[in-house]
């Protein structure tokens, strides 16, 4: 299986900000291809084939608790994280 991480931080005061980029781009997708995400304890999952898309709804400091949870779920051979990389000012 192949997962894919979209970082960002929970909370309406953070939904638009640029390090919700990940949040933002796996709600796109799955908007596009009629997905929708199950509410966890930990985190947002929606399963698409052989592909699990993945929202922890922890701060992003805190994201690998998700991402651990999952490797110990399901055998992940890929993950892909979608995250803003770029400093601004």
């Amino acid at each position: 299986m192949k997962l894919v991480v979209g970082l960002g931080n929970p909370g309406d005061q953070y939904q638009y900000n640029r390090h919700n980029i990940g949040f933002l781009q796996l709600d796109n997708y799955c908007r596009e291809h009629g997905l929708i995400f199950t509410k966890k304890p930990n985190y947002f999952l929606v399963k698409q084939g052989e592909a699990i898309f993945l929202k922890p709804r922890t701060f992003m400091n805190r994201s690998g608790l998700a991402v651990k949870a999952m490797l110990t779920k399901y055998p992940i051979r890929d993950i892909l994280v979608v995250v803003d990389d770029i400093y601004l000012p």
